[in-house]
């Protein structure tokens, strides 16, 4: 049996909710003012099928989410990492 692994990565679903008007979709999306669902999927049109499905409402856009590399573990001689006391 053939089993192929493919790696999941972040996703941000941009959904289409009720009653917006379809002119300002782009512009409410930008401003982040649209519902959005974060999820993992093998890809982008997965994602898409996935945020559907779950949602039950249409997609307007999915982006792929990286993650954060931190530049510097330390700023100014103490470190970022939040310590647990």
């Amino acid at each position: 049996m053939h089993h192929n692994i493919t790696a999941l990565r972040s996703y941000r679903a941009t959904l289409i909710p009720h009653g917006v008007d379809a002119a300002q979709l782009d512009q409410l999306a930008d401003a982040r003012l649209l519902p959005v669902l974060r999820l993992k999927a093998a890809s982008a049109s997965h994602a898409q099928a996935c945020a559907l499905l779950a949602s039950g409402r249409p997609v307007l856009r999915v982006e792929r989410v990286e993650r954060v590399e931190r530049v510097e573990r330390k700023k100014a001689g103490k470190s970022i990492t939040p310590r647990h006391t």
